[in-house]
């Protein structure tokens, strides 16, 4: 990673001083400091960019910044010292109320789908990246494509908001859906019921397991209709 202030590529022990001054340094009198040739000097200058305006809100949904935390106003004393030493904590908040907004697109887009596709799913938890639903066992495959298609369309909203207007195929889909009747972290873990009798191992799915399973359509009867006739 080049640090385009100094041109010049910074050696590790010079990385301990940089990526700290990038939140802190009150000498720079307003110069930012960007960076390129690494693999997220990108994602570093959007946030830099981004921490210094007027009025801070998440690049996806538009969610305004807190007052306490807000940039001062110019005739106020302090003003750069104030933003220099809460920086850290602005980017912070723009990383982690980004994810926030990628959580309430996935949760309105799967409630469309379930509709519009009468799929017999409701929310039930969300653990940091994980979201947890309970579907009627007839509908399963049906609502883990509906997850990987609402993952692709949240993730394309997301790129283009920010003026990426390719998605990978990489990060389009989950890298898997977890089909199961109990909740634990992995499908395969032991897990026992009160009786003694050992919980029948879930279905982790990816994309082409879920697309061999639906036929790639979210439509009730089509893939049922389609296996029939072959």
């Amino acid at each position: 990673m080049k640090s385009i202030a100094s041109g010049s590529a910074p050696s590790s022990s010079d990385l301990l001083r940089v990526i700290p001054s990038l939140y802190e340094d009150e000498s720079m009198g307003g110069i930012l400091r960007l960076y390129s040739g690494g693999y997220e000097s990108d994602t570093f200058n959007f946030l830099e960019l981004a921490s210094t305006r007027s009025e801070i809100r998440t690049p996806v949904l538009g969610a305004r910044l807190g007052s306490s935390l807000s940039p001062l106003e110019e005739d106020i004393p302090d003003r750069e010292r104030f933003a220099a030493k809460y920086k850290r904590s602005v980017i912070n908040w723009m990383v982690q109320s980004s994810a926030v907004d990628f959580l309430h697109l996935l949760l309105v887009c799967l409630e469309h789908l379930a509709k519009e596709y009468d799929i017999d799913a409701r929310f039930s938890i969300s653990i940091h990246d994980e979201v947890r639903y309970v579907v009627a066992e007839r509908d399963a495959d049906r609502f883990a494509l509906a997850l990987m298609l609402a993952n692709m369309y949240v993730r394309a909203f997301i790129s283009q908001r920010v003026g990426i207007h390719q998605l990978p195929m990489s990060c389009a889909f989950f890298s898997q859906v977890d089909v199961d009747s109990v909740l634990r972290k992995e499908v395969d873990s032991r897990c026992v019921n009160p009786d003694g009798s050992v919980v029948e191992s879930g279905r982790a799915l990816t994309i082409s397991d879920v697309i061999k399973a639906t036929g790639g359509s979210l439509e009730k009867n089509k893939w049922m209709h389609t296996k029939v006739v072959h």
